[in-house]
């Protein structure tokens, strides 16, 4: 099946407020990460995001911008597009209605809508747990889309 020829739900659109997150990264390559993580575990997420987009030749800190998104804050990713351009975004665990986005997308199933590509995953911090216990279900899916997003 081709994955940019889902069958998605589209949610009427509402004011999302912008983020205060935290934001990194100099977004050479027009990547955006969004993701949800503690103060506890955000290095430990962050080594790891660096591994996951190491693997498809991007370096996190100058290709990519990053969103640790709290689990009270919403962002208009329209918005933030404006600002921050992207093409293609991660995002691990964060609800698409919280990021503006007004469709449903399966996870681990990349989705084209209008001119970005999109790549729904599970929390972040459940991958990494994951593989800490070393079992890849999780990363083995992430992976398997990674490479469908970036042929």
């Amino acid at each position: 099946m081709n994955p940019y020829f889902e069958e998605f739900k589209v949610y009427p659109f509402t004011n999302a407020r912008q983020s205060q997150s935290s934001r990194t990264g100099e977004n050479a390559k027009g990547l955006l990460i969004v993701y949800s993580a503690t103060e506890e575990n955000q290095e430990a997420l962050l080594d790891f995001l660096a591994k996951i987009v190491k693997a498809v030749n991007f370096e996190l800190q100058q290709d990519t911008i990053t969103i640790n998104l709290s689990p009270t804050e919403s962002i208009s990713l329209a918005e933030f597009n404006s600002e921050f351009p992207y093409t293609k975004a991660l995002i691990f665990g964060v609800s698409l209605q919280k990021l503006g986005l007004h469709f449903d997308a399966s996870k681990y199933r990349p989705i084209k809508i209008s001119d970005k590509q999109y790549l729904i995953a599970d929390e972040l911090d459940l991958i990494y747990q994951e593989r800490q216990r070393g079992e890849k279900q999780k990363a083995g899916l992430l992976w398997k889309a990674m490479k469908q997003l970036f042929e």
